[in-house]
């Protein structure tokens, strides 16, 4: 049997019809999740974990809650074995309740979106929520 983390990676090549690309940098990967300055009273929602990459160092910096935001049902099974800390959303974001985000936590977004809904997704966001968010 495959270890969790063997199965995240290879759960899947990235899918050109859910528009993946999956970061393989780990030094890219942290100044991402550096620059949101996560604390322990952040709550983060990760859209598009896929592998997992931005998500190790998300949850090394101890914010008080991880979701992530994942469409691909392969990915997500293996991202909840994985990470089992971290809450796992099967949904596409650009379905997701942005509006109903509860105001009073202190939200952060980040994900590494895929180029044909990037701007749909960021849009909603704004529109809808009250957050910081970074977004490749």
């Amino acid at each position: 049997m495959l270890s969790p983390c063997m199965e995240l990676q290879q759960v899947t090549q990235s899918q050109k019809s859910l528009g993946q690309n999956f970061l393989q940098d780990a030094n890219i990967a942290r100044k991402i999740v550096d620059s949101l300055k996560i604390t322990e009273n952040d709550s983060i929602i990760e859209i598009g974990p896929g592998q997992g990459a931005l998500t190790k160092f998300i949850l090394e910096a101890g914010p008080k809650s991880l979701t992530l935001v994942e469409k691909d049902r392969d990915l997500a099974p293996a991202l909840e074995a994985e990470y089992p800390e971290a809450s796992v959303e099967l949904e596409d974001a650009l379905k997701f309740d942005w509006a109903g985000l509860d105001p009073e936590k202190n939200w952060k977004i980040v994900g590494n979106l895929p180029y044909n809904v990037a701007s749909k997704i960021m849009w909603d966001i704004a529109a809808q929520c009250n957050a910081t968010c970074v977004f490749m």
